[in-house]
C-alpha cells in the first residue's frame, strides 16, 4: 500500500514539551525568518500597529507549518507586523533567535518553546524589557508567562487511549495494544504517550503489550520496528500511534503483514488511534483503515493568543481567565471570558469559519507539582469516517493554506 506522511514524519505541536525535524513548507532552514504585515490599519478605524514576534519549535511537517502561517497571516490581516523564527528543534537556536527580534523592537512575543526549561531566561528576559510573553502549543515553567493556549499533549493522548478502549470493548474485542511513539527525546511524545497508557491502565482486561520508540520521528524506522515486534507476535489488536507518521507506519505494516483490515469488518479490524489529523490520515480514515484521529484545535492557537495580546498591550495590562473559568467564542470581544476571531481568508480558505475550539476551559499550567499561570484548553474534534471531510478540519485545507 506504501502510504507516506504527508510533509515529514515528525511530532505535531503538542503542548508539553518540545519538538521536530523536517521543513516541506515555509521557510526552510532553522532560525530562518520571514516578516509579514505592512503595518497599514484595517477596517477604516485608526488603531495601533504592533510588531509581533512569533518563535515556533520546528517546521518539520505539516501541522506546524500550518500553524505558523495562520499566525502569520492573522497578524497581517489584522494590519501589524510579525517577524516569524523556527528553531529547527534546537533550545540554543530558539533563544538566539528570541534575542535577535527582541534587539529589533518586537512589541509582544508568541512562542512555543522546544525546550520549556531553557526558554525560561530568553521569555524572563523579554518581560523585563516590557514585551508580554504568550504562549501557545508549548510552555515554559515561569511566572512571565500570563497565559497559554493548547490542548496539551497528555490529555490528547489520555483521550485517544479511552477511544481504543471504547472501540476493543463496544465493538472489536481484544486486549493488547500497542503503544507506538515518536521521539523519546521530545517531551511531547512522552507525554501523548503517557497520557495514553494512564487511559489504558484504568481500562479492565486491556494492556499496553509493548511501547516503541523511534527516534527522529521517523516514519521509516516506525514502519521497521512495528514490524520487527509483530513478527515475532501478532497477538495485538489496537495500535496507538501519537504522531501521523505512525499511524501511516501501522497500515503500511498491517497491510504487508496480511493483517490489515477496514473497520466495518469487526472480526479482523486492528483500531488505529492516532493524534494531530494530518492529510495523510485523513485519507486512510476515508478508506476505513484509520479509527480516529484528534485534531486539536491549532488553527485557532496564534489567532486567540494574539487576541489577548492585543489586548494586553492595548491597555497595559493582561486580561486573561482563570482556573476554572469557561471561554466561549463570539462574533464581539468581552474579554477574558469571550474572543472574537477574525474570519480570515487566504487562497481561498477560511480556516477560522467554525469555531469548534469553544468553549474551552481553563485550568492551571503546572510543572513538577508548581501551579504558574492560566492555561486555555480549547475543544478539540475527534475525526472519523462520519466527519472527515469536513472543511474546517485543517488537514483538508493544508495544501491551500500553504501554497
Amino acid at each position: 500500500m506504501g502510504l507516506a506522511g504527508c510533509g515529514g514524519d515528525g511530532g505535531d505541536g503538542g503542548g508539553d514539551g518540545s519538538g521536530d525535524g523536517e521543513t516541506t513548507a515555509g521557510d526552510g532552514g532553522g532560525g530562518g525568518e520571514t516578516t509579514a504585515g505592512d503595518g497599514t490599519t484595517t477596517g477604516g478605524d485608526q488603531q495601533q500597529t504592533y510588531q509581533f514576534g512569533f518563535s515556533i519549535k520546528n517546521m518539520n511537517n505539516p501541522w506546524l507549518q500550518v500553524f505558523r502561517k495562520i499566525g502569520e497571516i492573522y497578524a497581517e490581516e489584522l494590519g501589524h507586523e510579525i517577524q516569524v523564527t523556527q528553531a529547527g528543534g534546537d533550545a540554543q537556536t530558539q533563544i538566539q533567535n528570541v534575542r535577535s527580534m527582541l534587539n529589533s523592537g518586537i512589541d509582544g512575543l508568541l512562542i512555543s518553546p522546544y525546550s520549556s526549561d531553557a526558554a525560561v531566561g530568553v521569555i524572563e528576559r523579554a518581560t523585563e524589557q516590557g514585551v508580554p510573553v504568550y504562549t501557545a502549543n508549548s510552555s515554559a515553567p515561569t511566572d512571565a508567562i500570563p497565559m497559554f493556549t493548547g490542548f496539551g499533549s497528555f490529555n490528547a493522548g489520555y483521550r485517544a487511549g479511552q477511544l481504543m478502549v471504547e472501540a476493543l470493548n463496544d465493538t472489536y474485542g481484544g486486549s493488547r495494544v500497542v503503544d507506538l511513539v515518536g521521539d523519546q527525546a521530545d517531551q511531547s511524545a512522552v507525554r501523548r504517550s503517557e497520557g495514553f497508557r494512564q487511559a489504558i491502565s484504568e481500562a479492565d482486561g486491556i494492556e499496553v503489550a509493548r511501547v516503541i520508540y523511534n527516534k527522529g520521528w521517523s516514519q521509516q524506522r516506525a514502519t521497521q520496528n512495528l514490524s520487527a515486534f509483530l513478527q515475532s507476535d501478532k497477538d495485538i489488536h489496537g495500535i496507538y500511534a501519537v504522531w501521523g507518521g505512525g499511524a501511516l507506519a501501522a497500515v503500511n505494516v498491517l497491510d504487508q503483514m496480511g493483517m490489515l483490515a477496514t473497520r466495518d469488518d469487526t472480526e479482523n479490524y486492528i483500531p488505529i488511534m492516532n493524534i494531530d489529523g494530518f492529510p495523510g490520515v485523513i485519507d486512510a480514515i476515508r478508506q476505513g483503515y484509520v479509527h480516529t484521529t484528534l485534531q486539536q484545535p491549532m488553527p485557532f492557537y496564534a489567532p486567540i493568543s494574539l487576541e489577548y495580546m492585543l489586548h494586553h498591550l492595548d491597555t497595559g495590562s493582561p486580561a486573561v481567565p482563570q482556573p476554572g473559568d469557561e471561554v466561549k467564542a463570539g462574533s464581539s470581544a468581552s474579554l477574558p471570558g469571550t474572543v472574537a476571531v477574525e474570519n480570515i481568508e487566504y487562497n481561498g480558505v477560511r480556516p477560522l469559519s467554525e469555531p469548534y475550539w469553544s468553549p474551552g476551559t481553563v485550568t492551571e499550567w503546572t510543572s513538577n507539582d508548581t501551579a504558574y499561570y492560566p492555561w486555555l484548553k480549547p475543544k478539540t474534534v475527534a475525526i472519523t469516517q462520519e466527519n472527515a471531510d469536513a472543511g474546517y478540519l485543517w488537514g483538508n485545507y493544508a495544501s491551500e493554506i500553504l501554497e
